[in-house]
């Protein structure tokens, strides 16, 4: 099931998402892993899916950086010794839109989860679980219910 723009922002943030999404206007789509690299910074590596395994088969094309408390949204930071990948485009596209524009959103982009609670990873079961993305137990974690 898609997601809104707030249900894919709390996603991609959550700390081991994976996701595609898929441009409504092109057909294109990407699948990103996105994976917070310490808990008490915040700061997310960014990888595309670039082989058969869509476990392990991600190639780095950025990072983000956000400091709630001292900016309104979050920044993408491509690498600087390589030109951005359209994939890098497409990411910085939509962590934009979901933050800045979410009232078009929906109508311009899918974001789709891919099974596995964005928190922690274990594959998700319940009707619940499946429709927002997150497992019972981080749901609680994170404030959710």
């Amino acid at each position: 099931m898609p997601m809104t723009a707030d249900e894919a922002k709390a996603f991609m943030l959550a700390g081991r998402s994976i996701f595609t999404t898929r441009s409504r206007r092109t057909g294109k789509s990407y699948t990103y892993k996105v994976t917070r690299q310490d808990e008490n910074k915040p700061w997310w590596r960014v990888g595309v899916l670039s082989g058969p395994d869509n476990q392990s088969d991600y190639t780095y094309i950025g990072s983000v950086g956000w400091d709630a408390s001292r900016y309104p949204t979050p920044s993408f930071f491509p690498p600087k010794d390589k030109a951005p990948a359209p994939s890098a485009g497409a990411f910085k596209w939509v962590l934009d839109a979901a933050f800045t524009a979410p009232e078009s959103f929906a109508g311009q982009v899918e974001f789709l989860h891919e099974g596995r609670c964005g928190r922690c990873t274990r594959p998700l079961t319940d009707p619940d679980s499946i429709t927002s993305g997150y497992g019972p137990e981080c749901r609680k974690r994170m404030g959710m219910g």
